[in-house]
């Protein structure tokens, strides 16, 4: 059976494998849904409303099951949203840098990643765009997230000790493909993953 990406996969094989005990670490990969597919001069000279509410909801749930995660930052985004960036830090959340512009060729140390460190106060660390310098966590997160089935998720997550959200995760989709595939609430998918794995403090 292939995933929503095309890649052969065992889903029993997942589902019988046994889970490390360990507590998960949670990564928000801070973007706007057009970082990823537009090219830099079809951006808008702001964060979108969805999103911008996204993460306000993002910090109501993480407070309220209180878990910190790691925010990993898109640094055109930072420019564009400091307050946003205050209320993560403000939360008690720790920030990393995603690059600047979100695409392929950007790596650790260049002149975008340099920027983006720059934007954000105590960065602690860097996750690649698109997972190019990183191992991928098989499929704990992103599009995963709500395309898969609720315990092979979990299970997933489990295996990796990590979950990776970003907050058009949480968007109503306007690709009809998408929501036919989209199996969930994503918000209470959300707070039932955090009210039953543990999770790590980065802090």
């Amino acid at each position: 059976m292939e995933d929503v990406e095309g890649n052969c996969v065992d889903w029993r094989s997942i589902a019988n494998t046994e889970a490390p005990g360990m507590a998960a670490s949670l990564e928000i990969h801070l973007e706007d849904s057009y970082h990823a597919v537009e090219p830099p001069g079809r951006w808008p000279m702001y964060i979108t409303p969805p999103c911008a509410l996204a993460v306000g909801e993002l910090l109501r749930k993480l407070q309220s099951a209180n878990v910190h995660a790691t925010w990993y930052v898109v640094g055109d985004f930072a420019k564009k949203a400091p307050a946003l960036i205050e209320q993560i830090v403000a939360a008690g959340h720790q920030l990393g840098s995603h690059g600047y512009w979100h695409r392929r060729g950007e790596s650790e140390g260049d002149c975008g990643d340099s920027a983006t460190r720059r934007l954000l106060p105590h960065c602690v660390g860097y996750r690649s765009p698109f997972w190019i310098h990183t191992p991928r966590p098989g499929m704990a997160g992103g599009v995963f997230f709500r395309t898969l089935p609720y315990a092979l998720l979990k299970r997933e997550i489990q295996r990796h000790q990590l979950l990776y959200l970003h907050p058009h995760d949480f968007f109503p989709s306007e690709k009809p493909w998408r929501r036919r595939i989209f199996l969930c609430d994503p918000w209470k998918r959300l707070q039932r993953l955090l009210t039953e794995l543990d999770w790590h403090d980065p802090r």
